[in-house]
């Protein structure tokens, strides 16, 4: 698309008239072809034009519609279907360059007709006649007028269609009228139809198509029409005019022109058709009829073709030079390029090959057009697209018969477009200047021209009317003193009278009518802004008395102007001297009205006229300016004092903002200093200390809370007053619990307190908790000494200092527990080391006796030492097999795929045979062992090896670690509640560390106290017992203290009722 700083719009400067007027230019052209047809075809040549009335009737109803549609396009139709052919934009451009080409010859055909008739009616006077001179010159003068503007154009478009169109009229009416009334009639219907013939009809509907379809003219200037709707009613009237002209003036020609010797010369026949009802002024009007056709045809011609191209230029499709418009509105590269094809046109000379190369490419745009219609069936622009489709389908067959006729230059008519296309796509290729947009707007930028005003028509027609009466004047004045022909000589005096007129409007439009329009312009523009001006503007004499003034004047004093005028102005303004000379050039003025005072600023202007003394005065009303001035001086108190208050806020905002740098500051420093220890008190003692600095209070520490949030511990504090204080103060949270409640909560707060060491101390107090997303660790309080308060940032800073405590605290935490991990893990590797060590030297101990007792049994041949030795080796045999039974039956209880055998086992039977194998060992090592059984236990439904394994290890335990004459206690009884219980208790003497209790059940945990090679054992004795004892659905307790340690099982005796209940 076209850039449009290179180049203005159209300006909508045209009446609807201007505009209807180009559309009723073909049917003047009517006369030119219609008399040739007729003479050709006979009474056949009405088929023809009943056929383009109907076609040209819908086709201007159709442009009519879709220029409802886009209004703000110039061009007419081809702008149109080029909106209806967005894809195919190949078409489109043929589209423009057809319509282009068939208006662009008009000027060359009109000159060479001109010329013609210019020579027929100089040659019965004796007169020469230079036709290359006259046919250039008749070329030329359309474009010398459309250089002046399109007002110019139009009206004298205007003027000459005017008369032409009535003429046209007359011609049709009263020619039907006298053929239907007149005695002298042949008739109103002809006496015989001639046989129809196909290919004579559609080689004249070939030649005559542009003819149809060229009354669409106005619509090319709908968008510069002020309204454009009324100049698309235009359309309507023009389609209504349509079947009157062809239909009616070709009935006429069909039953008056017969005569056979008149040749196929229009003027002869026209002049012989109207001769019977205009009588002698027949050659008059119809020389009327034809100069005003051909010179209207130029004229439209002229203004049509550049806009052609400016609206395809600014759609894109053509050059963007022929988009450029001068301030006057001319299409100036548009037009010269218009102008050399009109030159080439004229070069060729031949009009009847002209004429069918042109109407070849018009014949096949309107064939496009009617395909646009026919494929945008759809759209609501579109109307009869069945009507359309047909017209395509016909006009195809008589461009197949046309080709047979004319062929070759039918060929040249079909590429001639393509041949203006391929100057179009060099023009925008190549860099010579004229061809280029912004060469133009320069061109433009350094002239100025005023805006053509609506004057212009009265200027045209005046100077029409005088130029027009001046020739008709000396022509007559010439008949009398030289009398020649009447009818040669009123011919002639017609064809005179239009060039002339033409000729004078040219020459005008170059020389006076610029400057007599730039005054007009220039006095208008003056009494536009004198009335449309805002400050009352008054013209007084050189009395003081008011000659002149303007609206405003009127609404300020609100006095009429009939009033005003020849008032002195000093009447009103009583402050004002006699005569305005004496005036000062600016003052104030009072003027008391409706008893309310208004104040006036006056400036007075200099005489500047020597010969008339008069003034202009200016008056302002300046009363809410006074008074606003007095509301300005107010304002500005309140200003300075703003101001005042402004420059406070801006120093108390300095102030926050180096407070909120300085704590940035803080709290980068605090978290690069507490992310990097590990230490809790470094960790609070850093934050207390940084906070207490920099906050500036008198009293700040750090706490943190037990786990089950029962006390604070203060572990750090910094104090700037003489109060009590300690190392890790410990405050129970319960005595506060309105304040640990709320930082429990995560919550942070300000109250005012009391010191009570310091009576009549009051400060504020600032509690933050310590707080992740895990929990509360802690708090830090902060003290003022004084009634001020924390602020937003004091609180936030506080709050992201104990966010970040909270994450080093977190981390000290994490990285205390992973310390202790790791020596518990240590602990365990050293617990299976020596288990690895113990649980080696029990399997390699059985290992060294067996083989020490084989060896001995093969060295002795004593029965009795053999067997001893026999029996030490059953012995050893035995304590490893219970070793190994230790490990496995351990792992089977951790991997859970041991199940218990349930069996009723009757305790007061069953336990003395269990103490039986300890006797003779508790008896070697001079220890007693005292069983306690209440009576009548309960039998118990257990597992009765894991039981005695249980048991057996505690008895076995209680042996080993109780001293010589120690005492071993074996007590069973029963417990009802909560449910029904087996309890085994075994105590011996010997204490365990509250230490080692924890770890007592652990695997290959032993008590340190103890020498783990004197006593023998593995480690997992006590670990098996827990899990035997878990697995049988009790539980196992230890308790040392006081040099005694006991031992309880407790067994449910549920299953054993159970059991007896189903026995």
């Amino acid at each position: 698309m076209l850039n449009q700083d290179s180049a203005t719009r159209l300006p909508r400067s045209l009446t609807a008239l201007e505009t209807w007027g180009f559309s009723l230019t073909n049917l003047v052209a009517w006369i030119a072809l219609a008399p040739i047809m007729q003479a050709a075809l006979g009474s056949q040549a009405l088929w023809v034009w009943l056929f383009g009335a109907i076609s040209g009737v819908l086709y201007n109803l159709q442009v009519q519609h879709l220029g409802s549609q886009w209004p703000e396009l110039v061009g007419g139709n081809p702008a149109y279907v080029a909106r209806l052919l967005k894809p195919y934009p190949w078409l489109r451009r043929y589209v423009a360059i057809g319509y282009f080409l068939t208006w662009a010859a008009t000027p060359a055909v009109s000159a060479i007709v001109f010329a013609a008739l210019l020579k027929e009616n100089l040659e019965p006077l004796g007169l020469p006649c230079p036709e290359l001179p006259l046919k250039i010159g008749f070329t030329a003068i359309a474009f010398v007028v459309a250089l002046s503007g399109t007002k110019a154009l139009s009206v004298l478009h205007l003027c000459l269609v005017l008369p032409a169109i009535a003429s046209l009229l007359l011609f049709c009416v009263q020619g039907v009228g006298w053929l239907a009334l007149s005695p002298d009639s042949p008739g109103l219907l002809p006496s015989h139809w001639p046989s129809f013939s196909f290919n004579s009809w559609a080689n004249w509907v070939f030649l005559a198509l542009p003819t149809y379809y060229c009354s669409d003219t106005s619509a090319v200037f709908v968008g510069e029409s002020r309204k454009p709707t009324a100049a698309l009613r235009f359309l309507l009237l023009t389609a209504c005019l349509i079947p009157v002209v062809f239909l009616g003036g070709s009935w006429v020609l069909m039953q008056l022109a017969t005569r056979p010797e008149l040749g196929n010369n229009p003027f002869l026949i026209l002049v012989a058709v109207a001769q019977p009802f205009w009588g002698q002024s027949a050659s008059a009007f119809v020389t009327l009829l034809v100069t005003a056709g051909l010179l209207l045809a130029c004229a439209t011609a002229v203004a049509v073709c550049p806009r052609f191209l400016y609206q395809f230029a600014l759609d894109g499709e053509l050059a963007p030079v022929f988009a450029v418009v001068s301030r006057t509105g001319v299409l100036e590269p548009a037009l010269a390029f218009t102008f050399l094809i009109s030159f080439l046109c004229l070069a060729w000379g031949d009009v009847p090959s002209l004429l069918v190369a042109t109407g070849t490419s018009y014949f096949v745009t309107i064939m496009i057009v009617q395909l646009a219609l026919w494929l945008s069936r759809q759209q609501p622009e579109v109307r009869w697209p069945h009507w359309s489709l047909g017209c395509l389908l016909l006009e195809a067959v008589v461009l197949v018969v046309a080709g047979a006729t004319w062929r070759w230059t039918l060929l040249v008519g079909l590429l001639w477009p393509l041949a203006i296309l391929a100057i179009d796509w060099a023009i925008q290729r190549l860099k010579f200047a004229p061809f280029q947009s912004n060469w133009w707007v320069q061109r433009y930028q350094k002239q100025r021209f005023g805006k053509a005003n609506d004057s212009i028509a009265v200027q045209i027609i005046i100077l029409l009317g005088l130029v027009c009466s001046a020739l008709t004047l000396g022509w007559v004045m010439r008949a009398w003193l030289v009398p020649i022909s009447a009818q040669p000589s009123a011919n002639l005096l017609i064809v005179l009278l239009l060039l002339t007129a033409f000729l004078a409007v040219a020459i005008a439009c170059w020389t006076s009518l610029p400057q007599v329009l730039a005054m007009l312009t220039a006095r208008k523009q003056a009494e536009h802004l004198f009335e449309i001006a805002l400050d009352a503007i008054l013209v007084l004499d050189g009395d003081g008395v008011i000659r002149q003034l303007n609206p405003s004047t009127e609404s300020l004093l609100g006095l009429s102007r009939a009033h005003l005028l020849g008032e002195r102005l000093n009447e009103l303004l009583t402050s004002l001297q006699d005569r305005p000379e004496h005036w000062p050039r600016r003052s104030e003025q009072f003027l008391t009205q409706d008893s309310q005072l208004r104040i006036f600023e006056v400036a007075v202007s200099n005489r500047f006229n020597s010969d008339f003394q008069e003034y202009v005065v200016i008056l302002r009303d300046i009363t809410e300016q006074k008074h606003s001035e007095a509301e300005l001086q107010q304002l500005y108190r309140q200003v300075q004092e703003l101001n005042a208050g402004l420059e406070h806020q801006v120093q108390e905002r300095t102030a926050q903002l180096q407070q909120s740098l300085d704590f940035e500051a803080l709290l980068k420093r605090i978290t690069d200093k507490v992310r990097d220890s590990l230490d809790e008190r470094q960790i609070l003692q850093t934050v207390v200390q940084e906070l207490a600095l920099l906050l500036s209070v008198c009293y700040c520490d750090a706490a943190l809370y037990s786990a089950d949030y029962g006390t604070s511990t203060v572990h750090y504090e910094s104090v700037q007053i003489q109060l009590p204080q300690g190392q890790k103060r410990v405050i129970a949270m319960t005595d506060f619990p309105e304040i640990y409640h709320q930082l429990l909560q995560g919550q942070c707060f300000q109250f005012c307190g009391s010191i009570p060491e310091l009576h009549q101390v009051h400060e504020a107090l600032l509690a933050c908790p310590i707080v992740d997303d895990k929990g509360v660790l802690g708090d830090l309080w902060l003290h003022k000494q004084s009634e001020e308060t924390f602020n937003d940032l004091e609180m936030r800073l506080v709050r992201q200092v104990a966010n970040q405590c909270a994450i080093a605290l977190r981390q000290a935490n994490l990285y205390q527990s992973s310390q202790a991990q790791v020596k518990e893990l240590e602990k365990l590797h050293q617990l299976k080391d020596d288990f690895l060590s113990t649980v080696s030297h029990e399997l390699r101990s059985p290992l060294s006796n067996m083989k020490m007792a084989i060896h001995m049994l093969k060295t002795s041949k004593v029965e009795e030492k053999r067997e001893r030795y026999l029996q030490i080796l059953k012995n050893e045999c035995a304590r490893e097999t219970d070793l190994i039974n230790d490990l496995l039956d351990l792992q089977r209880l951790e991997a859970g795929v041991a199940s218990p055998d349930w069996s009723l086992l009757n305790l007061t039977d069953w336990l003395p045979s269990l103490l039986e194998p300890f006797q003779s060992r508790i008896h070697q090592r001079q220890q007693s062992l005292h069983l306690d059984l209440v009576s009548d236990l309960p039998p118990l439904m257990t597992d009765q090896r894991g039981l005695e394994r249980i048991l057996t290890e505690l008895l076995n335990n209680a042996c080993k670690y109780t001293s010589p004459s120690g005492q071993i206690t074996f007590t069973v009884r029963v417990a009802s509640a909560p449910i029904p219980t087996a309890i085994f208790q075994i105590c011996n003497e010997a204490e365990i560390p509250a230490s080692e209790l924890p770890h007592i059940f652990e695997k290959f945990y032993r008590v340190s106290s103890n020498d783990r090679w004197q006593q023998g054992g593995t480690g997992l004795g006590l670990a098996l017992v827990q899990k035997l004892t878990t697995h049988l659905g009790g539980c196992i307790q230890v308790e040392s203290a006081l040099g005694q340690t006991c031992f309880t099982v407790v067994l449910p005796l549920g299953r054993a009722h159970a059991s007896l209940d189903e026995d």
